[in-house]
């Protein structure tokens, strides 16, 4: 299974591998992450200094992060076959948080389309209780 996470919640996971452009010293020494780092899926540079400073919308960039996967010979069906042969369960880590635009999230998207998979955020086993009693409730 492949999920996607951010370093704050899972970098301590062995289950976790980084996508981000790099792992800053926050990501190793106070979020524990030890994982491999796949670079190859990290968007660019120049791609996040124009989303940070205003100068890309969100559509621009998932655009452009996914033209950029394509010029690096990525294939998304190919992509998934490969992750889903080297782990059995699967972390794909970036800095941002849960519920923001990410890189993280166009890529899983892009994968997900691809091969008719869901890919999901990474919820801890008490946040599965949590949308587990919400469920039970609407259903009541």
């Amino acid at each position: 299974m492949i999920y996607t996470s951010n370093y704050a919640r899972c970098g301590e996971l062995k289950t976790a591998v980084a996508i981000s452009a790099s792992i800053n010293d926050k990501a190793k020494n106070v979020w524990g992450f030890k994982g491999p780092h796949l670079d190859f899926l990290a968007p660019s540079w120049s791609m996040i200094h124009a989303y940070q400073d205003g100068n890309m919308d969100e559509d621009e960039y998932s655009k452009k992060y996914i033209e950029l996967l394509i010029s690096r010979e990525i294939n998304p069906v190919d992509l998934y076959k490969a992750l889903t042969f080297e782990y059995d369960e699967i972390i794909l880590l970036c800095y941002e948080p849960p519920n923001k635009f990410c890189h993280r999230r166009v890529l899983a998207k892009w994968i997900e389309d691809a091969n008719h998979v869901e890919i999901p955020e990474w919820k801890s086993e008490k946040e599965h209780a949590q949308d587990q009693l919400v469920d039970s409730l609407l259903e009541f």
